[in-house]
């Protein structure tokens, strides 16, 4: 039986009533299975019969009946019922040969689900006899405390994934109920907040840089415990202004418990001063005669390049100038959080970075370069442990290297090679490392490089220049990579 999972005004009013009273917020999955019920009462109202095969049942009937023993779920697979007791309706009714017989449906989300998808599956027709004895004998009804379906969920998984969306679409175009972080309050019982508050966050987050949570906020701004009643009612309340009265000095970080927060300008004033933030605009002159299956193509030539591990990442001079890191498509999944936390398995410290989503980059890195001082070409792993959280491991060496240090020229927007030596233990891929002349070499004809309007033919042209002249100009790969990186 199918149940209408729109939602309409009578299901909006439900929810204002259920709401009126609470001061607090509830929980979206609180509401929707309350409401669920509703929306299926009218169904369980109807009589149930208790099944005997000597009454007679019309189409449209509910019967009640038990089962005991194995049913066969799958080719090898049985579920184990002991006198379960299940609802079930009649869709048809049948006769042959004087065999009088009904055919039946269940509608409920029970283990006795599962009998009845195999059934369907395999084309078999649940019937039960009816109409044995002559004169029919009358079914007894089910009380309706015993109705098993009060035990059951009003909605299997997939109903309930429907109606969450369509109920989330209604509340967010009704004016009276407020959705923020999975929770709901009526906009009359919400708290007053200060603007004084806001400013006070709003400055330690400016001084702090790093993210907090609402928790903390309501406890040091606000001054309300966390073992106070009105505790959940302030997080909610915060969390609403700061994202419509706020919204353009406020950025969600972090939407585990009732989320983290950062100043946007602190978010974006870390990508806006960052070279990795920067597009390459000769991407749109790239030309590729077989357009077919990008994304899998280039999963698998990574996975070529790399043996198998895409979790490991060849740095480039822009990323530790940038104290960032390009990811891959698809190979991390952090959702929507922006703040990360990333933890050194070697020393097991760990250290805040931002993740920008748009452009799967990570930033916030300096200090962690520093630490190490990492070299172009330097080797990471990553390797995530959340939806917030990652490891990462640098490949060091005894031996190490002392190398001239690499600058960046901001009035030529480019990367030379000065004197100054640094001493470093991480290991460098000398495949793609650039030596001091490389980068010079570079430096110096930037903007002829630079002039090249084509992608094509500045590849061409770095094939010319830096290709093993013995070897018909054969170059790496990476080491390609990273030359355009520098240009």
């Amino acid at each position: 039986m199918e149940v209408n999972l729109e939602i309409d005004s009578k299901d909006m009013e439900f929810l204002k009533e259920l709401l009126k009273d609470k001061k607090s917020p509830v929980h979206i999955d609180t509401v929707l299975y309350d409401l669920a019920v509703f929306k299926t009462s009218d169904i369980r109202k109807t009589k149930i019969k208790i099944y005997n095969q000597n009454a007679e049942y019309k189409v449209g009937d509910l019967i009640y009946k038990e089962f005991s023993g194995k049913l066969r779920i799958g080719t090898k697979k049985f579920i184990e019922l002991d006198r379960i007791g299940v609802v079930l309706r009649v869709v048809d009714v049948k006769e042959s040969n004087n065999y009088n017989e009904i055919k039946l449906a269940y509608d409920g989300t029970s283990d006795f689900k599962k009998y009845i998808d195999y059934l369907e599956r395999n084309n078999i027709e649940l019937m039960l006899p009816h109409k044995q004895k002559r004169p029919c004998e009358k079914a007894e009804i089910l009380p309706p405390d015993e109705d098993p379906r009060l035990k059951e969920k009003p909605l299997n998984d997939k109903e309930f994934n429907i109606l969450k969306k369509k109920l989330i679409s209604a509340i967010n175009r009704d004016k009276d109920i407020i959705l923020t972080s999975d929770w709901l309050l009526l906009k009359d019982n919400l708290k007053v907040i200060d603007e004084e508050v806001i400013n006070k966050i709003r400055d330690f987050l400016e001084s702090n840089k790093k993210s907090e949570s609402t928790e903390f906020f309501v406890e040091n701004f606000i001054k309300i415990k966390p073992d106070s009643e009105e505790f959940t009612a302030y997080c909610f309340s915060l969390n609403y202004i700061m994202e419509t009265e706020y919204q353009i000095d406020f950025q969600m970080t972090n939407p585990k418990g009732w989320a983290k927060w950062n100043l946007i300008s602190v978010i974006y004033r870390t990508k806006k001063d960052s070279l990795l933030g920067i597009k390459n605009p000769l991407l749109k002159t790239y030309t590729l005669a077989d357009k077919t299956n990008l994304v899998h193509r280039r999963k698998k030539f990574e996975e070529e390049l790399l043996q198998g591990d895409l979790n490991k990442f060849y740095i480039t001079q822009r990323e530790v100038y940038s104290g960032g890191l390009r990811l891959r498509s698809g190979v991390f999944d952090f959702g929507d959080v922006i703040e990360l936390e990333a933890v050194d398995k070697s020393t097991k410290k760990s250290y805040t970075v931002f993740y920008y989503k748009d452009e799967n980059i990570l930033l916030g890195l300096r200090t962690i370069y520093e630490n190490y001082k990492v070299l172009q070409g330097s080797i990471i792993n990553l390797e995530q442990i959340d939806e917030s959280s990652f490891k990462f491991l640098f490949r060091t060496t005894k031996k190490g290297s002392v190398v001239n240090k690499v600058v960046y020229d901001k009035e030529l927007s480019a990367f030379k090679s000065i004197e100054e030596q640094i001493a470093s233990q991480v290991f460098v891929s000398k495949a793609m490392y650039l030596e001091s002349d490389e980068i010079n070499k570079i430096y110096s004809s930037i903007n002829e490089y630079r002039k090249i309007e084509n992608l094509n033919l500045l590849i061409h042209k770095i094939f010319l220049d830096f290709g093993l002249k013995d070897r018909n100009f054969e170059l790496q790969i990476l080491k390609l990579y990273h030359i355009m990186d520098l240009i």
